[in-house]
């Protein structure tokens, strides 16, 4: 019985030596790879943990929507959040340059927590509650919104400010759902409240009021169909009375001018030509204005008539300068909505880089431990791998 007391005894020890054979040396763990989940994760989690890696939700925009900043905004700052705006609203084509006053996309920011940093130099790191609105200003009616909390951190406030700005992703499913669903119950309301609005305009036509009431026409979405349809006669009819009634009153106005002393002995009467310039020129008082316009030359002196057709001449190119201008600026923001667009889609790429190359260091990380373990076993006699239970 004693023999068989010291012989389990070593054997014992022997299993328990085999078991702790699965470590590997010092040396060797500190030559292997390793996995740093701080550091990786800190790489990852760049991204908003909800942040989806489908693509970007699409749908047909029916609606035009205008962009109101919020007021106070340092410049740059107000210029990197026009263009951020810019790209959301275009992605599926909700926003306009030219869209109504009334239907808006509103951009808001409200400083949640702000912090001084114990750094040298001292960096200012704010959290900021961020929320776009979309809203009929005439009513007050919200029909979406979508929100995002932001970190900036910076030498100032502008720049930290800056800095959470570029995390906005104009392309991120959150915000195209949150303009889907409020151009959903934008033409739902149309539709429910058009024949109401419809006569609202309609009152306002009645006293010659033709701006409250095109401000109702116009918002009127293509996509509520019969009621745009009865929206757009209205507002045809309102136009051709409009103009008739303004061009009969500022004909008038022309006349009366013409019967006044000039305004200096060249024989100008800057008045009149500002009347005249007021006449629409699709009413059917244009023809009328222009035979008074041209008594009205007649009666200058050469020198004035000079005059006259050089400040005409001047006014031509500073129209012309402006519409550069203006399709200039048009380009600018499509040129910036198109950068950010290939800006979101490559950010997109890095994270699914990043996200491959995690799954990729921790499929590494488990062959490496397998390694250790496998080649603890087949260092092993045969007798002791049948109590050896630390390989997979």
């Amino acid at each position: 019985m004693k023999t068989n007391h010291l012989f389990i005894i070593p054997i014992c020890a022997l299993m328990l030596a085999s078991c702790g054979g699965n470590k590997a040396p010092k040396e060797q763990e500190a030559q292997a790879p390793t996995f740093a989940p701080k550091q990786q994760e800190t790489v990852v989690t760049k991204r908003p943990a909800s942040r989806k890696v489908d693509s970007v939700l699409a749908f047909v925009g029916q609606v035009k929507l205008n962009i109101m900043l919020p007021e106070g905004l340092p410049e740059n700052s107000k210029n990197v959040l026009h263009n951020k705006m810019v790209a959301m609203t275009s992605v599926n084509g909700v926003g306009s340059v030219d869209a109504s006053p009334i239907l808006c996309v509103i951009p808001t920011f409200a400083e949640m927590n702000h912090d001084i940093t114990a750094t040298v130099p001292a960096k200012h790191k704010i959290k900021y509650d961020f929320n776009v609105w979309v809203a009929n200003l005439e009513t007050g009616e919200v029909f979406a919104s979508a929100q995002q909390d932001l970190l900036g951190i910076g030498d100032s406030e502008e720049l930290a400010l800056g800095n959470a700005m570029s995390a906005i992703s104009p392309n991120d499913n959150k915000w195209q759902e949150m303009l889907k669903t409020a151009q959903d119950r934008i033409i739902e309301f149309y539709n429910t409240n058009g024949d109401r609005l419809i006569k609202e305009a309609q009152g306002y036509i009645g006293v010659n009021d033709y701006t409250k009431a095109m401000l109702i026409l116009n918002n009127i979405p293509m996509a509520c169909g019969e009621v745009y349809d009865r929206a757009l006669e209205v507002k045809n009819n309102a136009l051709d009375q409009y103009f008739q009634n303004d061009a009969e009153y500022l004909i008038s106005k022309m006349k009366a001018y013409l019967a006044l002393p000039r305004d200096d002995e060249n024989g100008f009467s800057y008045d009149f030509l500002a009347v005249y310039a007021m006449v629409p020129p699709n009413s059917k008082a244009k023809a009328e204005a222009d035979a008074l316009y041209a008594e009205y030359v007649k009666s200058l002196d050469e020198t004035a008539k000079k005059n006259l057709e050089k400040q005409q001449r001047e006014w031509e190119a500073e129209q012309k300068r402006l519409d550069r201008e203006a399709e200039i600026r048009l380009v600018e923001a499509q040129s910036a909505a198109q950068m950010q667009a290939e800006q979101n889609a490559h950010e997109l790429a890095m994270y699914k880089e990043q996200m491959a190359a995690e799954v990729a260091i921790q499929g590494q990380q488990q062959l490496l431990e397998k390694y250790k373990k496998d080649a603890s076993y087949n260092k092993l006699g045969r007798i002791w791998k049948l109590f050896y239970i630390g390989r997979e």
